[in-house]
Parts: structure tokens; C-alpha cells; sequence
């Protein structure tokens, strides 16, 4: 056989196998693995403190009673819900529905709850907050609606009517006062006494004195409440019956005024 023909036998293919490293036995065994301190763990960011200052002036839309007028020192960063729960308990929890403006009352602006008073353009400096409400009738309880009355008075100085008999303050007030709603006329109407003629010494006092003349309790609260109105409130009264001619039902606020 020749070499041309001759046929070689095949050559095996040498594979060069790289091994991994063996570990001492007993390596790992026994270790517990440490955890993180903040595994699970979702840390809120450090809220910064408001410090700006907002006097918010908080008074009912209509000018029949400032008796609940009040301030409220608060934030740009105040939620309206907050202010209408401060609203809600000057009021002892009489009222419902109630509708918050900021700095101008309006339908049109309304503010929801969940809004601050920045998304309502306060940013600082002085506001005032107008509300509105639908009065619940025979809330609060007698004791509380006394408790809550007699604090509110207590701030307000006894003071007599500026009202004169006839006068279309005083016919207005008359017809809050005697729970009776009605149209008041400029022009005229039926006269009575001026209210808070005979209101002297403290509310308190005024209140125990009606009381034992006979008028029940809530009457007795009612008559005190008017007697206690400022002049202010009476004038604002008197010049919007003035210049509108017909006022139309009268808006009681429901803590010391009748429902009308």
C-alpha cells in the first residue's frame, strides 16, 4: 500500500476541563445573614414646619348675627376642613351643609375641604372666611345650647338697642327675635319696643332675670342674645334694608336666633 493510499487511524481531541476551587467543608454553616435596619422599613420625610401666620377673620355670610364672629390664627398651609370644624363647634354642633368662602362669598367660590387656604390665595397676612349653613332645628341640647351661648356672650358687652321703634332695623330684629319669618317692608310696619332698652348688668344675670319672669330658657337666651348685638351689626342691618327696599327671608343663625 502506498502512502497516498495509506489511512491514517484517527486522533483523539484532547478538552482541558477547568475545575472549580473546592471550599473547606463546614463553610457558612451556622451563620445567620445580617438584615439591613431599614429592610421593610419606609421612613416618611421630615415635614417642614409652616411658619407663616395667617389671622383669618371667620364671620357668617349674612349680616344678621356677629355674635359668632371670630379670629383664627392659622396657616397658608390650613386645610378649610379645619376651618369649618372650628365653625361647627362655635356653633355646638347646630348646624350642617355648610358652605366656606375665602375673602369673597360667592357660588362660584365655594372652596372644597381638602383645599389649604394657599390654594385659595392666602398666602399670608390677614383673610377673612365667610360661611353659610342650613340650621338644624332643636340641636344642640338645652344645657349645652346655654353653655355655648353664655361663652360667646361673655366676650360681647352688654349694649342697648340703636334701634327706635318702627324703624326697619327694629323690624327686622323683632321678627328674628319672635321666630316669625317675614318680608320687611321699608315703608312701614306694626311698631314695638326697641330691643335691649332694659338689658343691664351680665348676660348671665340678664338671662336668670328673664328666666324668673317666666319666659322659658330658650326664649330667655334668644332675647339676651339680641339685647347683646352691636350697633355695628344693627347699622349693617339697617342700611341693607335701606338701600334693597324688600329683604327677603331672613337667615337666623341658629345658635341664638330662631329658624326662619
Amino acid at each position: 500500500v502506498s502512502h497516498a493510499t495509506r489511512r491514517r487511524s484517527p486522533v483523539p481531541c484532547q478538552q482541558t476541563v477547568v475545575m472549580g476551587k473546592k471550599g473547606k467543608k463546614g463553610d457558612g454553616e451556622g451563620k445567620v445573614k445580617e438584615r439591613s435596619q431599614w429592610e421593610g422599613k419606609h421612613p416618611e420625610p421630615k415635614s417642614r414646619v409652616d411658619e407663616r401666620k395667617v389671622m383669618a377673620t371667620v364671620k357668617l355670610a349674612a349680616p344678621v348675627c356677629s355674635l359668632l364672629e371670630f379670629k383664627l390664627e392659622c396657616t397658608p398651609s390650613t386645610k378649610i376642613s379645619f376651618v369649618v370644624d372650628r365653625i361647627i363647634d362655635r356653633h355646638g354642633g347646630s348646624i350642617s351643609d355648610l358652605s366656606v368662602c375665602v375673602n369673597r362669598f360667592h357660588p362660584e367660590e365655594i372652596a372644597s375641604r381638602d383645599k389649604t387656604l394657599e390654594q385659595c390665595g392666602v398666602f399670608g397676612g390677614d383673610c377673612i372666611i365667610y360661611y353659610d349653613f342650613v340650621p338644624r332645628a332643636g340641636t344642640p341640647a338645652e344645657e349645652h345650647f346655654t353653655q355655648q351661648l353664655r361663652r360667646v356672650l361673655a366676650s360681647s358687652p352688654a349694649q342697648g338697642s340703636l334701634a327706635s321703634a318702627g324703624s326697619p332695623a327694629s323690624l327686622l330684629l323683632q321678627s328674628v327675635a319672635s321666630g316669625v319669618g317675614a318680608r320687611v317692608d321699608v315703608a312701614g310696619g306694626p311698631g314695638f319696643q326697641p330691643l335691649g332698652a332694659e338689658g343691664a348688668g351680665s348676660p348671665e344675670e340678664r338671662l336668670e332675670e328673664l328666666v324668673h319672669a317666666g319666659q322659658s330658657r330658650r326664649d330667655a337666651l334668644r332675647q339676651v342674645a339680641h339685647e347683646n348685638m352691636n350697633s355695628e351689626v344693627q347699622e349693617g342691618i339697617a342700611e341693607a334694608i335701606n338701600t334693597g327696599g324688600v329683604l327677603g327671608p331672613v337667615r337666623a343663625c341658629g345658635t341664638c336666633c330662631t329658624l326662619l
